[in-house]
């Protein structure tokens, strides 16, 4: 394995490119670690014309209404600039689609309802509920393991 490191100021932003023959256990542990280190530690959310830096962990959801993405924490609601399926690729594991409009952060949820039809209620810890598509049932049943 070889590694070349480059510093250049007039970067905006880190740029890394691996050159590989082939994806192998190795390979893929270092393409995990830095996607783990990338992360995102913070997000804007915009509310009342002010910009407000969130960090994921305190985010319950992600939604869309009237063609905008909007998150929410326990205390309030933000309007994000990202499109759910740029959140999705920048969020920990630990969110997952649940419809086509919405992300979920799985640490929030207390409860889920099986009692309606080809589809799963979720219960937050906050109170609120959404429910998981008939498309989704399967990715979100794998995330959580059953």
């Amino acid at each position: 394995m070889k590694l070349e490191i480059i510093k250049d100021l007039s970067f905006k932003e880190t740029l890394i490119k691996m050159y590989l023959s082939r994806i192998d256990a190795k390979n893929q542990r270092i393409i995990d670690f830095i996607k783990q280190v990338s992360d995102c530690d913070y997000l804007y959310g915009s509310r009342n014309s002010s910009i407000y830096l969130v960090k994921p962990e305190q985010i319950i959801r992600f939604y869309t209404e009237n063609k905008k993405v909007f998150f929410e924490t326990p205390h309030s609601n933000y309007s994000s600039k990202y499109r759910l399926y740029q959140l999705e690729e920048m969020l920990p594991k630990h969110f997952i689609r649940i419809s086509h409009s919405e992300i979920i952060n799985l640490k929030y949820i207390k409860q889920l309802n099986l009692n309606f039809k080809g589809t799963i209620q979720v219960i937050f810890k906050t109170g609120q509920n959404s429910f998981v598509s008939r498309r989704s049932i399967s990715n979100f049943k794998k995330a959580l393991g059953l």
